[in-house]
């Protein structure tokens, strides 16, 4: 399992953050994931599994069309919204550069592609 929350933090812990909070920010990071080939289904493949050749027969690397960041970020506006009805919520998106794509042969091609997708999505 692979931990993305500080230690000692937990979903209740987190979720109380985000209950006391006036401000919420959501970074969107990049467009483009890594989707099970079988089911289509979004996937975080663990560290262990990040080799190239298991990457690509077990996984499909895509950028996210804009409706399914629309859709996602609308998601997250929903959740939050239900946890604190009254909280501001800032969409940014991260101007860390993308160093490599399984997707397109340049690097800087696929980071203006996910960057564009995701601030489409943004407006």
């Amino acid at each position: 399992m692979v931990e993305l929350l500080p230690p000692n933090w937990s979903k209740e812990s987190s979720l109380q953050v985000i209950k006391n909070s006036d401000v919420f920010i959501l970074t969107l990071g990049v467009a483009a994931a890594f989707f099970d080939r079988e089911t289509g289904d979004f996937v975080l493949p663990r560290p262990s599994a990040l080799n190239s050749r298991a990457l690509a027969e077990k996984y499909l690397f895509r950028t996210t069309s804009v409706k399914e960041n629309v859709e996602n970020v609308l998601y997250l506006i929903e959740f939050i919204r239900s946890l604190s009805p009254h909280i501001r919520i800032v969409v940014t998106v991260s101007p860390v550069r993308m160093l490599a794509s399984f997707e397109y042969e340049s690097a800087v091609q696929a980071d203006c592609l996910s960057k564009s997708t995701m601030a489409v999505g943004c407006a």
